[in-house]
Parts: structure tokens; C-alpha cells; sequence
């Protein structure tokens, strides 16, 4: 954590302007994104829990 925080040179980098509500791309609804959202947070966890049986089921198979 030490070398994260040395690696910061200001307080810009921590806390960058945030981007303007104009600068977001058009295309999408909000429900768009909000839908986009919560598929990608489904597939993390989808691929979390397979990870996380595969570890299991290693550490069950080695004597």
C-alpha cells in the first residue's frame, strides 16, 4: 500500500475532475447502462464462484 500511495505525485491523480454528463456517450439509455451494468457484475461473479469451486474441488482431490 506504501508504494501505491509514493506512486501518486498529487492529489489530481487520486481525485481526477470527473467527467461532464455531455461527455457521455448518447447511444445508450441510461437503463442501457444500468442493464450493462448488471450483466457485467453477473459475469464476475459467475466467473468468481467457478473459480472458486475449481479451487475447491483441487484442494478435495490432493491427498
Amino acid at each position: 500500500m506504501n508504494d501505491f500511495v509514493k506512486g501518486m505525485n498529487s492529489v489530481g491523480q487520486l481525485f481526477p475532475a470527473p467527467i461532464s454528463y455531455s461527455d457521455y456517450p448518447p447511444e445508450n439509455s441510461a437503463w442501457e447502462c444500468v442493464a450493462d451494468s448488471f450483466r457485467q457484475a453477473g459475469n464476475d461473479l459467475k466467473f468468481a464462484i467457478k473459480e472458486c469451486s475449481d479451487t475447491q474441488r483441487e484442494s478435495n482431490q490432493t491427498p
